[in-house]
């Protein structure tokens, strides 16, 4: 079954609660499970350093944003960092 969403983000308060809550992790492992079903991809929100990114890969969570992989910045700036300028 394919659903008009591509995409599916996992708001960061479930991605800061799969560190010590094993309902959280489930939930996650379950979202993911479906995402694969219906051929979306997700997204974790709000991943603050690598051991996060890890435990996200590991629930098979492969994409990710949040200040690990930089900082919020407004698009002029991000044109001029990604060389688009």
């Amino acid at each position: 079954m394919k659903l008009p969403a591509t995409r599916i983000k996992l708001d960061a308060s479930l991605v800061y609660a799969a560190e010590d809550n094993p309902r959280a992790r489930a939930a996650i492992r379950a979202t993911a499970a479906l995402a694969a079903e219906v051929g979306a991809d997700v997204v974790a929100e709000g991943v603050r350093d690598q051991p996060m990114a890890d435990q996200m890969l590991g629930l098979v969570v492969s994409k990710g944003q949040g200040r690990h992989f930089g900082a919020p910045m407004r698009f002029e700036a991000f044109k001029k960092h990604a060389g688009l300028d």
